[in-house]
């Protein structure tokens, strides 16, 4: 089959008139004289081997086939100007891939608002967007497997990469309401070194959190101490925004029915955890990280965290 020798400039006169009412009205909407849009028009038709438009009436009106084919016209320019802009993005280097790693117990609601008007900004950005634990999130950005990591401050310095404070989350102390602790209607936060906590981090290298007992266990993962907290083995200090929605929760099992709940707060004065943007330079476009960096803290800041 021979192909059709039509054009873009054909089809998009034909859009624009069927669009506007008439080939006058199309030639102002797309800057060209009556007689081009007329003549596009007249072309198409017979490139197609029908026709598009009645012209016996006042104004033209669409025929059957022009209504058929113009479904299919806005669907080829669509895609023209989709291509076009990929095209310009490529060019603009707007296009590629962004990967964030992100540490349990980082407020998630905080962080997808922060990084939707750059994917608003960016229509021909990819990306991954992975929940793991602080470690793991930070070893991904190390690796290079990841282009940001969010997680909480600990002590270590970042092997070829930048870290920055984009925010801060309120810390509470959880335990069982089969905990003896958790009995107490008269709890004092002195009471706290009596019993074992649940740390997360290692005690040696990179705490998290401070250590306020001398019988403690440790363990790498926030979700982790929640469940040890909530099962009873000891308590724990964890960021708020993690644990508010499993207070009042149903029980882990039959077997341990506990619920995890907050201690008193009045007397405990405890720091907020300060959420870090972990990222590698060489992985990511400079202005992309000051974007970056500019969401997170005005997200956390909106948010009261």
């Amino acid at each position: 089959m021979t192909p059709l020798n039509w054009s873009l400039e054909q089809l998009r006169s034909f859009v624009a008139a069927a669009h506007n009412g008439s080939f006058s009205a199309a030639g102002r909407a797309l800057g060209r004289a009556q007689s081009v849009i007329s003549t596009h028009i007249s072309m198409l038709e017979a490139a197609l081997g029908v026709t598009l438009f009645n012209r016996n009436a006042h104004m033209p009106q669409l025929t059957k086939e022009g209504q058929s084919l113009l479904l299919e016209a806005e669907e080829v320019l669509r895609q023209c100007k989709k291509f076009e802009a990929r095209a310009l993005a490529q060019f603009k280097g707007e296009a590629g891939t962004f990967t964030m790693a992100v540490g349990f117990g980082v407020p998630v609601a905080e962080t997808v608002n922060a990084i939707a008007p750059i994917y608003e900004a960016y229509p021909f950005l990819e990306g991954t967007f992975i929940r793991c634990s602080n470690s793991e999130a930070w070893q991904s950005v190390e690796e290079g497997s990841c282009q940001i990591g969010l997680l909480f401050e600990n002590r270590r310095s970042p092997k070829q990469c930048k870290m920055s404070w984009v925010g801060s989350v309120k810390q509470v102390a959880v335990v069982s309401d089969r905990h003896p602790l958790g009995k107490k209607k008269d709890f004092h936060p002195s009471e706290l070194s009596q019993h074992r906590q649940i740390i997360v981090g290692n005690s040696n290298k990179e705490p998290l959190h401070s250590i306020g007992s001398s019988l403690y266990l440790e363990t790498n993962d926030l979700y982790s101490a929640l469940n040890m907290a909530r099962s009873g083995i000891g308590w724990a200090v964890l960021p708020a925004a993690m644990i508010h929605q499993f207070i009042n929760d149903a029980p882990c099992s039959e077997q341990t029915a506990s619920r995890l709940i907050i201690l008193p707060q009045e007397e405990m004065q405890l720091p907020p955890a300060d959420i870090m943007m972990i990222w590698n330079p060489q992985c990511i476009h400079k202005g992309m990280i000051s974007t970056v960096q500019a969401h997170l803290k005005k997200a956390f800041k909106d948010a009261g965290s």
